[in-house]
């Protein structure tokens, strides 16, 4: 699904584009999509090396000007694929780095974790118009071209230049529902429930403070297994 016009958004920003706007703390971010902070600190801060060469490149996350440390919605998207592309048995991070290289100095795509079509070349990404992985056996191709399909499933993109508006993390690893959306220009992009507009965390206190679930949920008037959705998401966080 893709979303019309996103950039009418930025009137409320001042011009800014939303998705850049620095919005979460490493740990907030590593919390929404269940990642570890520390791996989500060295994939926004650590250096690493060019292959071949004593040059060192910016991290393989690259936060926005005057961030204070803290990521963007599309920092946030960046980490989502990547963590997805890291769970892929045989894709180490020294292969991830060569190919997002191999993306900068020879396609031009500075931050390849937002193209839709993740298409350059290299160990990681698939090539040209097909879809099609190279530089990997043909079953690792397709294994892995159904992994990026089920993740790349989780965004909405912005159909004027292919960027993702929003973001449907996971609610937990048996839970695949798209009943949670993290959009940079709802509740500054906080979790909320998709369609609803209620912050996740705000209904977990809710029912940690002993409210009863039917009421809370017709507070909202949103089903009950939506608000379970919420609590479950909340809770399954690292």
């Amino acid at each position: 699904m893709e979303i019309k016009k996103f950039h009418n958004s930025r009137d409320l920003y001042g011009g800014a584009d939303p998705r850049e706007l620095p919005l979460y703390s490493v740990m907030e971010a590593a919390r929404f999509i269940h990642l570890s902070s520390s791996t989500l600190t060295d994939w926004v801060q650590k250096r690493w090396r060019v292959p071949g060469s004593e040059v060192f490149n910016p991290p393989i996350i690259q936060l926005p000007q005057d961030n204070e440390g803290r990521l963007s919605f599309n920092n946030l998207v960046e980490a989502f694929v990547l963590k997805m592309l890291r769970r892929s048995k045989g894709l180490t991070m020294q292969r991830v780095q060569r190919a997002v290289w191999h993306a900068r100095q020879q396609h031009g795509v500075e931050r390849p974790f937002l193209s839709k079509r993740l298409a350059v070349s290299g160990d990681l990404f698939w090539d040209d118009e097909g879809g099609v992985l190279v530089n990997l056996s043909r079953g690792r191709q397709l294994a892995l071209k159904k992994i990026m399909e089920q993740y790349l499933d989780r965004l909405e993109w912005d159909e004027e230049n292919n960027l993702p508006v929003r973001l449907y993390p996971f609610i937990a690893e048996v839970k695949v529902e798209r009943s949670i959306v993290i959009d940079p220009r709802v509740c500054f992009g906080q979790p909320t429930v998709a369609g609803y507009g209620i912050i996740t965390s705000v209904i977990l206190n809710r029912i940690n403070a002993g409210e009863d679930e039917e009421e809370v949920a017709q507070d909202y008037g949103m089903p009950l297994d939506k608000l379970t959705d919420a609590v479950i998401y909340e809770a399954s966080k690292n």
